[in-house]
């Protein structure tokens, strides 16, 4: 084989395994791409602290697409992770705290239908409820994001607006003591 042909049989692999990757770019930009995956979003507005069991598993095979666990505290917002836009089945549970007589307490279970056109997973939990939604519609998915955000916003403004008049208080009374001497 003379260096011709080799370079010849070198240019057309080349340009061969260079269209497969034009036609994946072609296929990505013209709507076929890959979607990115669907935030779970929970948000307490409980009195008291509660474990929360995720899953998520494939309607067609039954596998196991999402297993997780938090606990979630008073006021407190999380994303717990992604999950992927196919046909899949999505339970949320609230485990109950134990009774005063030392029974179990109840556990809340919901569920709902994972599709490719989900756009958000908002779970609220409550002490004597659990709310899940799962939104499809990417404005209503972008207000519920911001709603989120603006609670935990003024959430946490309250909180240190609390810590910062104690602070304040403080600081003033060492000033005067300072004046004094």
């Amino acid at each position: 084989m003379n260096r011709r042909n080799v370079l010849q049989a070198i240019g057309v692999g080349a340009s061969v395994g260079l269209a497969g990757c034009f036609q994946g770019l072609g296929e990505f930009f013209t709507g076929g791409g890959i979607q990115p995956n669907v935030p779970i979003q929970l948000f307490s507005e409980a009195e008291r602290s509660y474990n929360v069991a995720i899953e998520a598993q494939e309607v067609e095979t039954g596998r196991k697409t999402h297993d997780d666990g938090i606990n979630m505290v008073p006021g407190e917002r999380a994303v717990t992770g992604r999950i992927e836009r196919s046909p899949q089945q999505f339970r949320v549970t609230r485990f109950g705290h134990d009774g005063e007589e030392g029974g179990p307490g109840e556990d809340l279970v919901e569920t709902g239908r994972i599709t490719e056109d989900t756009q958000l997973v908002s779970i609220r939990i409550y002490d004597d409820a659990l709310e899940l939604e799962i939104i499809e519609d990417e404005d209503e998915a972008e207000a519920e994001q911001e709603e989120l955000e603006e609670e935990a916003n003024d959430s946490s403004e309250n909180s240190s607006d609390s810590t910062d008049n104690g602070s304040n208080d403080n600081e003033d009374d060492s000033n005067d003591n300072a004046s004094d001497d």
